[in-house]
């Protein structure tokens, strides 16, 4: 009998006291399935930001795509 794993997150950013704009960046992909059985499985990507640099948002977020793109460009074998 195969057992069902459940998984449950949630997700929350703050840009603290001192920073004008939070330039972290997260995401969970894909981001619409909770399959966990599925071949790439579920990937989850925090990029923390720039403690204030000019681009720190965007380099983030680039980040956070980059490695998604990555991940499911290059599947595993089984």
């Amino acid at each position: 009998m195969k057992s069902k794993f459940a998984l449950k997150f949630a997700s929350c950013t703050d840009q603290g006291l001192v920073r004008k704009e939070n330039q972290d960046y997260h995401g969970k992909f894909p981001e619409n399935s909770d399959d966990l059985s599925s071949r790439d499985g579920q990937l989850f990507i925090v990029a923390d930001g720039m403690g204030g640099h000019l681009g720190g948002q965007q380099a983030s977020k680039m980040a956070v795509d980059h490695i998604r793109e990555s991940y499911f460009a290059n599947p595993v074998e089984e």
